[in-house]
């Protein structure tokens, strides 16, 4: 099926709303669970025992200190899941971005649909841990890496540059 410019450009801010109302609904409804609150504990660390922790958990730390400084503002259950959902919304728009530069736009608009409505990316969205940030970074990598071989851009060779070590540092 291929989409008018202008069903497109309606499509894919429908998307990406009802995508963002999916994971937003009931996002506190259920109390934190044991991997949410020691996301929660560990990011609350002073930063120089934040980073020990981690390490001796062999867990990734950009994660935890974009939570330190997060949840020093925000203490409701729904606040501390923010970063995720945030994460999982722009993920739906960076996979129609890759979907778009690898083939066409109708692709793109069918990828983001099916990532809007992914079980699993929602589940990840609705909670206090790194996946739904690990997957918007690693998407946010391949679209840079995308752009970087097409365009050539040095710019946009340091943005892929970062991004991807931003994803070493975000998951081992």
């Amino acid at each position: 099926m291929r989409f008018s410019r202008h069903l497109e450009r309606a499509l894919l801010p429908l998307i990406i709303f009802l995508g963002a109302f999916i994971r937003f609904f009931q996002l506190g409804r259920e109390s934190l669970w044991y991997d949410e609150l020691y996301t929660v504990w560990s990011s609350r660390l002073p930063l120089s025992l934040l980073v020990q922790e981690e390490a001796a958990a062999r867990h990734p730390p950009v994660y935890y200190l974009l939570g330190h400084f997060w949840f020093s503002l925000i203490h409701s259950d729904t606040g501390v899941r923010l970063i995720s959902w945030g994460a999982g919304v722009a993920v739906i728009y960076l996979v129609f971005l890759i979907g778009r530069e690898l083939f066409s736009s109708d692709v793109g608009l069918w990828a983001s649909a099916f990532t809007a409505a992914s079980p699993f990316l929602i589940w990840y969205s609705r909670e206090a841990t790194y996946y739904s940030w690990l997957t918007f970074i690693s998407s946010l990598s391949l679209y840079l890496l995308l752009r970087s071989v097409k365009s050539g851009s040095r710019f946009l060779w340091l943005l892929y540059f970062l991004a991807t070590s931003l994803t070493l540092f975000s998951f081992f």
